[in-house]
């Protein structure tokens, strides 16, 4: 939920911006030049006698990870993590995300080469929240959102940043693959199709750096939780199907409020019937125990929604380029094919 591109960062290094949005590619602009400015080269800091120990250990693994990828998944990683940044931050960028009170349908932004997304990002939290602020106060649903790394697609070199550098070795790796993925498939408008391509791309990653390693409890750990993310992804489309069933009727809005408040309360109660079925113990509590929306809804639905017809591709490729050319095939067709042929594979 914390790995949403930073899509608005391309069109601003080139130099594209629109009179009524250039405050918002300047502040893009100002944010991406700040990190530039105060990166220094791993291998300088690895070198450095000062670097603190746990900071050099996940350097190194980082660097291990990016080699992996390139070596074993297909993944281009040249260029790519070579330089540390510590922000001061604890995400880099916040985004926004925001529908109508009664509707599922995201709002999106357009951007010169990029294409429309469906969230909005800012370098600096009290500028995502303003701009959230202005949304709401036109009755829209918003959700801000941390985000802990993103991809500039390859066009520049991508940094290491303290926000997420010091995850455990399983999860380190999954947001490397992850975000690598970006620079091997994109299309243009189709948040969800990348987004799930590069999740189910970086478990498959995940699980071979970890099975070549001999490290079978770390990959049944990593299985778990991917599975309780899994899961929880499942309750929260349910959610939404709800919903969107619900903001079909023909009833007087304030009914319609109150039963939107009810099917959420349902899905409260759903939810807390399946962390006892996990333990007792959960990840998910703080995002579930907070305001939910349509808005955050769609924060969740992005990044799971299209993984399952991913991972049966997964499974009927022999290599990760093979697997790679099926989904550049899939890219090529127009929105409506590329949703049926997705679908076709899971039915």
């Amino acid at each position: 939920m914390t790995r949403l591109r930073l899509l608005f960062l391309v069109p601003v290094l080139l130099g594209l911006s629109a009179c009524e949005t250039l405050g918002y590619y300047g502040q893009a602009l100002q944010g991406q030049l700040a990190l530039m400015r105060t990166a220094t080269p791993i291998q300088e800091l690895l070198e450095d006698p000062n670097t603190e120990t746990e900071l050099r250990t996940q350097l190194r693994l980082v660097q291990e990870l990016t080699a992996f990828a390139s070596q074993e998944l297909s993944l281009e990683s040249e260029g790519q993590y070579m330089n540390y940044v510590d922000t001061g931050k604890p995400f880099v960028v916040w985004n926004v995300f925001a529908t109508d009170a009664f509707s599922l349908d995201p709002h999106t932004w357009c951007y010169p080469i990029v294409g429309c997304a469906a969230y909005r990002g800012y370098f600096s939290r009290d500028s995502a929240e303003e701009f959230a602020g202005a949304l709401a106060g036109e009755g829209l649903d918003t959700y801000v959102g941390g985000v802990a790394a993103y991809s500039t697609l390859g066009w520049i070199s991508d940094p290491v940043l303290n926000t997420f550098v010091y995850r455990g070795e399983a999860r380190l790796a999954e947001l490397i693959f992850h975000e690598l993925a970006h620079q091997v498939l994109y299309v243009a408008g189709d948040t969800t199709f990348n987004e799930s391509f590069a999740t189910a791309t970086a478990a498959e990653g995940v699980r071979q750096w970890l099975i070549k390693r001999g490290k079978t409890q770390e990959h049944a750990d990593f299985q778990r939780e991917r599975r309780q993310r899994e899961e929880f992804a499942g309750l929260v489309a349910e959610l939404r199907d709800d919903l969107a069933v619900l903001f079909e009727e023909a009833i007087a809005l304030t009914e319609m409020e109150k039963a939107k408040k009810q099917t959420i309360d349902e899905f409260r109660e759903k939810y807390a019937r399946l962390v006892q079925n996990w333990g007792g113990d959960s990840p998910f509590s703080a995002w579930v125990n907070g305001s939910i929306n349509n808005a955050k809804l769609n924060s969740v639905a992005a990044y799971n929604q299209l993984v399952p017809p991913f991972e049966a591709l997964l499974a009927n490729s022999a290599t990760m380029q093979e697997f790679f050319l099926a989904c550049k095939a899939l890219a090529e067709l127009d929105y409506p094919q590329r949703q049926r042929a997705l679908r076709e594979l899971i039915h």
